[in-house]
């Protein structure tokens, strides 16, 4: 078993994975954002000398949001990743790091680790330096690390502004469903796989930087979503699309991930209608308990 620090623990990744690997007999130290801001100096003391390895979750994640504020989102982003790469190098501990999708508009769908980065928004970008400065201590000082490139994660308890959460809650509460675009196509990875992956990547002796990429394999549209959850709802609700084409919009995403499969006999197990159920289930308790 192993002491492991985790950043972001109080994040919707990081409470399920927090509560997982102590499940499973780790040892978890972990880091709040409202007990410490990664990315100053000093914050990660308090855990040196106590962890042998560290999962960085921590992270500004809502891309309307990169638009108006990119400075602060590297700042947290990328910045704060260097200061876990040096706790790291520093205690001589390995590293897990939480990323993102990063390429863009793909060359090739379903999408490798083979396609070369392309980020168009600022909260991918951010990620992208975050991701280089990993490779960097990997290749010349000794910090190793597994980069994990999550496509669309969902699952109960998801931030409400999420497009999941928000087709639910309006398939509950409202006469109709209002959503800016009906048409993106979307690679969803449910909680539970996610966690499932990183549990195993644990165990696992991290050499260099390998990145991979965590999916389903399949993408869905926003409006099979919204069929979907309707008939979890048992509703017919009409749906209304604005046809407002978010800036840098991808038309369809799909993660190759075989070499998950291959490097860590991963799959993912949890199907999207069952996850949807999922979320659906929690947020009417949530709603009407």
């Amino acid at each position: 078993m192993s002491n492991i620090l985790i950043t972001g623990a109080s994040g919707f990744i990081g409470k399920y994975l927090s509560r997982a690997l102590m499940e499973k007999g780790h040892e978890i130290y972990a880091l709040f954002s409202s007990n410490g801001d990664v990315s100053d100096p000093g914050t990660l003391d308090k855990f040196n000398g106590k962890v042998d390895k560290v999962i960085h979750l921590a992270a500004s994640t809502f891309v309307p949001d990169s638009w108006q504020k990119p400075d602060e989102f590297f700042k947290v982003n990328a910045l704060g990743t260097m200061r876990i790469l040096e706790f790291c190098r520093n205690n001589k501990v390995p590293l897990i790091f939480i990323s993102a999708y990063l390429y863009g508009l793909p060359d090739e769908v379903p999408t490798s680790e083979k396609e070369l980065p392309k980020p168009n928004n600022p909260y991918a970008f951010s990620k992208y330096i975050a991701e280089q400065a990993c490779v960097f201590y990997a290749n010349y000082l000794n910090v190793p690390s597994l980069i994990i490139r999550p496509f669309n994660v969902y699952g109960p308890g998801q931030p409400e502004h999420f497009l999941i959460p928000t087709i639910i809650n309006q398939a509950l509460q409202y006469r109709k469903i209002t959503l800016l675009d009906l048409n993106p196509k979307r690679d969803y990875i449910f909680i539970d796989d996610v966690v499932n992956f990183i549990t195993i990547a644990v165990e696992a002796k991290l050499k260099n930087a390998e990145i991979i990429n965590i999916g389903s394999g399949v993408s869905y549209s926003v409006a099979e979503l919204v069929k979907i959850i309707q008939k979890i709802a048992g509703t017919n609700l009409p749906v209304v699309s604005k046809n407002e084409v978010r800036f840098q919009e991808i038309n369809d995403v799909i993660a190759n991930i075989d070499k998950a499969k291959l490097m860590f006999n991963w799959s993912p197990e949890i199907s999207l209608e069952k996850g949807l159920t999922d979320c659906f289930l929690y947020a009417k308790e949530r709603i009407n308990p």
